[in-house]
């Protein structure tokens, strides 16, 4: 069959015909069936959603494509496009705006993912999206958003004082922030025990925004 034909498989009911023909266009690394397999990916609910952007992904990869799929109306769609744009552990700077500002992600599981995928991308493109996150108090009682949320922001990755200040600029008193970031982020930071650590923990303690955030930091730094 041609890479147009296999295409055109990828929402077949049989799903031995879908994987087949993703295997063979894989293999193929066929450029010119991108625009194809876009536009498959781009129906609404239906089982060729996840099967045309794993073809198109093998075949050209995502790049700026990526910002069609984000606004899949397929929950699994936009969550596989989050986690193939973390897999190349970079982001041009427009998917990055798109992702900061990305709207539509009313689904724990698509944001779960966005989560995961941000401790594999630089600090730079990193902190503007977990701050976008942490401005979702819905999460609060997630079970692994919030320790996510605390990984990505940790000192191994964010040396400077300014780092530390993505609890601030996500709302120093959102209850993500309060209840489980920002004794963490205190507590590593002064456990780094560098110069570097004590300017983010003196940068975190003039920017509380209140006696019960400076409360939460004393009690980090004299917890045993």
């Amino acid at each position: 069959m041609t890479s147009q034909e296999l295409v055109g498989l990828l929402g077949h009911k049989n799903d031995w015909y879908s994987r087949e023909a993703r295997r063979i266009l894989a293999e193929r690394r066929d450029a010119t069936i991108s625009g194809r397999a876009a536009g498959t990916g781009a129906e609404p609910q239906g089982p060729s959603g996840t099967g045309a952007l794993w073809a198109l992904y093998v075949t050209e990869g995502l790049d700026e494509r990526g910002a069609a799929t984000l606004g899949h109306a397929n929950e699994d769609v936009r969550t596989w496009t989050v986690r193939l744009l973390g897999d190349a552990k970079k982001v041009s700077r427009p998917i990055r705006d798109r992702l900061v500002r990305w709207e539509d992600r009313p689904q724990s599981g698509v944001r779960n993912q966005l989560a995961c995928s941000c401790k594999r991308l630089p600090g730079a493109d990193a902190l503007p999206i977990v701050r976008a996150l942490l401005r979702r108090d819905e999460d609060v009682k997630d079970p692994q958003i919030p320790l996510l949320l605390g990984g990505r922001s940790r000192p191994r990755r964010c040396r400077t004082a300014r780092s530390a200040g993505v609890t601030q600029d996500a709302g120093g008193r959102r209850p993500l922030v309060q209840q489980f970031l920002l004794e963490r982020i205190g507590r590593r930071y002064l456990a780094e025990n560098s110069d570097a650590g004590l300017r983010a923990c003196a940068w975190l303690l003039d920017h509380a925004p209140g006696a019960a955030e400076v409360d939460l930091l004393v009690r980090a730094w004299t917890w045993r």
